[in-house]
């Protein structure tokens, strides 16, 4: 009997033991379960919030971009306001309109280098000069004579300088230089494309404005150069109105000899574009710039009418 009853009695603890233990075990898995539905969402609650500021952040960053550009746009308005106005203004000084002389109107035949290259292609700085007189000197007219990329001497052959003149010239600095070699192409020789170049002269009474010489042809001497701006002025009749236009390239060494020698040749007729230009020539704003500063000594020289 007593052993019966110990049986039972440790049959009922084994029972209550086993109720205890599921008891504690669905108690664990139901705090679990709350563990891990309260950290889902934590979990989800801070994914939020990172999307929050992350959105905030890019919408800050966004707003930040369209402020600077707005910022760009407005600093460049002013900018391009002021472009425009220098390509329609000159200064005050060369704003008084002229009128044409009794005589009629007056022509201007420009003549030599249009400084036009393939990467920055555009106008010539006949065509911004035209502009100008237009605004502010009625009745006076551009030709444009200008040869790219040529040099002296295929300048003049270009504006009817006979040939034995010419030949005479590249005679003389191969004779000079140690080796041909020395010398630019320029120097030695014509273009040989001149069978595809119409030379009809149509300007012989205008008012000549020249400018040769930076691509060669004259030896690296100045003083030659002169006398070949000698020879291309008498192909027109105006002896005492003209315009010598000097630029020699950067690589240049002596630039106080050169503008000396033109200075010296031809006074106030000669404008030193080195000096009285600040952009390259080779690009728009330079080729405009070249335009107003030939306006203005034309102006000086009282060659627009106004005499």
């Amino acid at each position: 009997m007593r052993r019966l009853i110990g049986t039972f009695a440790t049959i009922l603890a084994c029972v209550i033991l086993a109720g205890v233990l599921l008891g504690l075990y669905r108690w664990n898995r139901q705090n679990e379960a709350e563990k891990a539905a309260a950290l889902r969402e934590k979990a989800e609650q801070y994914e939020q919030e990172a999307v929050s500021e992350r959105n905030a952040a890019e919408s800050e960053a966004a707003k930040a971009v369209s402020e600077a550009a707005k910022a760009e746009s407005e600093a460049a308005a002013p900018a391009s306001s002021a472009a425009q106005a220098a390509d329609e203004t000159v200064p005050e000084e060369e704003q008084a309109p002229v009128t044409p002389a009794a005589g009629g109107a007056v022509v201007i035949s420009c003549r030599g280098d249009d400084f036009i290259s393939r990467s920055n292609p555009g106008k010539t700085y006949p065509e911004y000069l035209e502009e100008i007189l237009s605004a502010y000197a009625e009745g006076v007219t551009v030709e444009d004579h200008t040869w790219e990329m040529a040099g002296s001497l295929s300048q003049l052959w270009y504006a009817g300088v006979p040939d034995a003149d010419l030949e005479a010239y590249i005679e003389k600095h191969l004779e000079e230089a140690d080796s041909e070699d020395e010398l630019l192409a320029t120097d030695r020789q014509l273009r040989s494309d001149r069978d595809e170049v119409d030379r009809t002269r149509t300007d012989q009474d205008a008012i000549p404005v020249l400018c040769m010489g930076f691509y060669g042809g004259f030896a690296g001497d100045p003083e030659e150069l002169a006398e070949q701006y000698e020879l291309l002025l008498s192909t027109y009749s105006q002896q005492d109105r003209y315009l010598i236009l000097g630029c020699y390239p950067n690589v240049w060494e002596d630039k106080e000899a050169y503008d000396s020698a033109l200075e010296e040749a031809f006074g106030d007729h000669y404008v030193s574009l080195n000096r009285t230009v600040t952009n390259k020539l080779m690009t728009e704003d330079g080729r405009r710039e070249m335009a107003q500063v030939i306006y203005a000594r034309l102006e000086n020289l009282g060659y627009l009418g106004n005499e």
